[in-house]
C-alpha cells in the first residue's frame, strides 16, 4: 500500500490518511509506505512480514497506534 504519487509530487503534502483495522500476511513491505503527508496507521495485524511494515519518507508524519505482530517463530508481540 503505497500513499503518495512521487517523491517530487508536492501536491500530496495536504494528504491525509487513517490505515484502520488491516490483516497484513506475509508480505514483504509498505504496509503501508507513505510519501508526504501525515499517515495514521492504527489498529492493523502483521503477521509473517520480512524486510519492513511501515515506512515514511519525503517529510511524511507516520503515527502508529495499536499493533500486533505475529511472527511463527515468537508468536504475538503486542506494540
Amino acid at each position: 500500500m503505497l500513499l503518495g504519487a512521487s517523491d517530487h509530487d508536492t501536491v500530496d503534502q495536504i494528504l491525509r490518511v487513517t490505515v484502520y483495522r488491516n490483516w497484513f500476511e506475509s508480505s514483504n513491505q509498505r504496509m503501508p509506505h507513505c510519501r508526504w503527508g501525515y499517515c495514521h496507521v492504527v489498529n492493523n495485524y502483521y503477521r509473517d512480514w520480512h524486510y519492513y511494515a511501515i515506512g515514511g519518507r519525503v517529510h511524511a508524519i507516520m503515527r502508529r497506534s495499536f499493533q500486533s505482530e505475529m511472527s511463527l517463530n515468537q508468536g504475538l508481540d503486542w506494540r
